[in-house]
Order: structure tokens, then sequence, then C-alpha cells
């Protein structure tokens, strides 16, 4: 739930009451680092290539929208392709890439049966799930189930969840309302099932000029989010919760 520079290590005890609420002492946060693919690369090479590029399948969830193999897992949730996807909740890492105006949430927590870390990653489109009240409909069941899953399978207190991806691009109307709305409807989801308010670990991109897409890789043992994207260091990459949206959005 929270973006560190240079360490990952991040307890409840670190970080805002407010942020964490939610959360038992001596839970570990979602902790997430967010650069350019410039940023990685010169930073930490060796780990840019097992993230992005030469990841390890057989450990991860291939969580792509477009043609993704997480379509062939059975516990998987989705409508149809291109429309939205809902990862297994289990030990394996997730990944997924092309977040362009869709969004996607990352939950983890600590299972009560082995008390190791699990986690899920979902990829979602606006322009099926906010189209018609029927494909809203058909998302919200999906999330839902995702959600009461996790609260059963994970012990009280050590669910944190995040937001992330979309974009609110400048003169572009429907961008902005898809984004907002698709925030919204997140938050009303994960309150309604979890009973707190998710964190949106990032902003929204706001310039499409050069096709800017957020790829994203969670390492679940050590509970790491590495999001790469465009551009990063202006107020769209700032972390907010949904109820601040209206006053969050002055600054894009």
């Amino acid at each position: 739930m929270t973006k560190e520079k240079g360490s990952f290590i991040n307890f409840k005890k670190d970080v805002p009451l407010e942020i964490v609420r939610n959360l038992k002492e001596g839970v570990m946060l979602i902790r997430a680092c967010i650069g350019t693919r410039k940023q990685y690369k010169q930073t930490n090479p060796t780990l840019y290539k097992q993230i992005f590029e030469d990841i390890e399948w057989n450990a991860t969830h291939d969580v792509s929208l477009y043609g993704g193999s997480i379509y062939e897992n059975k516990k998987s949730k989705y409508a149809s392709e291109q429309s939205y996807i809902i990862s297994p909740l289990d030990e394996n890492n997730k990944a997924s890439n092309l977040y362009n105006d869709c969004t996607g949430i990352l939950l983890i927590g600590q299972d009560k049966i082995t008390g190791n870390n699990i986690s899920l990653l979902s990829h979602q489109n606006p322009r099926y799930f906010l189209i018609n009240q029927d494909n809203k409909n058909t998302f919200k069941h999906g999330l839902d189930l995702a959600l009461e899953e996790a609260k059963k399978r994970c012990f009280e207190g050590t669910i944190d969840i995040v937001i992330f991806g979309g974009n609110y691009l400048k003169e572009n109307a429907l961008s902005q309302n898809n984004y907002i709305n698709s925030v919204n409807l997140l938050n009303e989801e994960v309150k309604k099932v979890l009973g707190f308010e998710p964190f949106v670990i990032t902003g929204p991109k706001t310039n499409d000029d050069k096709g800017y897409k957020d790829d994203v890789f969670y390492d679940n043992s050590n509970q790491r989010f590495y999001i790469m994207r465009g551009q990063v260091g202006d107020a769209s990459a700032e972390s907010y919760f949904p109820s601040k949206i209206e006053e969050q959005k002055k600054r894009w």
C-alpha cells in the first residue's frame, strides 16, 4: 500500500494510521515500486529482466486481458476475452501488461490454512463494464465472488488491496468519466464486501501522446508490487483514497 524509494520494508507501524486502519499490528503492507522502463533498467537490470522480460511463468499467473494464459485456468473469473479477468487467489506471482484505460486491483492476505501470503490480480476494461447495466452487473458479481473468497480464506486484519491503472486524458471527457466511474465502482464493491476503503496506489496516466501503458508484476512471497509506466514524477503518480478523488483530480 505504500510506495518506497530504496527499501520495501514497511509495516503498519511505519505509516499513517488512516492508511492501515483495516490491518492488524505486524502485518506487512503491499509495497509498490513505480518507475519507467529506463529507470528499472538503469537501477537494477537483473531485476528488470526477471519481472518484465524473462518471467518464470510456471510460478506466475499471466493476467493479461489480451490473450493471457489465465483464461485457461478454471479458477479465473471473466465474462469474455477483453472484458475483465480476475486471477485465482493463490500463492503464485501475478503479472499483466497494457493497462491503458483499463484499471486493476491487487489484493493480498494471509491464508488461514497455510499462513502464507496469497494474492489475486485483476484487469478490467471500462469499455466493457461501464457500457451497460448487464455488463456492469456481471463484472460486479465476479468481483464480489473474488472478494468474498478472500474474506473467507484470509485471517481477519491481513487483507490489503490497492487500485491502479487507468487514463485521465486532458480534453477527453470520456476517458475522464471512465476513470472516475471505474475507481468509484471498485471502491463501492470493496467497501460493501470487505468493509474498508481500498487505496489507489498510483493515479491515472494523463498524457496519451506516446501511448503510455502500465505493466505490472507482483512478487507474492515478498509482497512487492512493481509498476512500470511511461511517465512518473508528477501528480498523476500520487496515491490517494477514492473518497478524495474529486479533490485529487484537480491536480491532474
